[in-house]
């Protein structure tokens, strides 16, 4: 549990002696998520709608909907990115 605590300081210590901005990393931090969100959905979206699997637990047909969308509207983000 101390070591999670004291790894995260020294990751924090070792940010702030980049040369690069602190923003800088929070950007290309977001613009990785972006860009691992569509296959990570792609995966997380059937396995949460499978009764199989999740028992009674398992999304409706809405959830599933607005998850399959989600991943729509990811995956053409991620397409615009990069794709110039």
């Amino acid at each position: 549990m101390y070591a999670v605590i004291v790894v995260s300081c020294l990751a924090g210590v070792l940010v702030n002696l980049l040369p690069t901005p602190p923003f800088r990393l929070l950007c290309d931090a977001a613009v990785l998520n972006g860009i691992i969100s569509p296959p990570l959905l792609f995966i997380l979206v059937p396995t949460a709608g499978d009764r199989g699997v999740m028992g009674s637990f398992a999304n409706g047909w809405l959830s599933n909907t607005m998850g399959w969308g989600l991943f729509a509207c990811m995956t053409r983000a991620l397409v615009l990115l990069v794709i110039p």
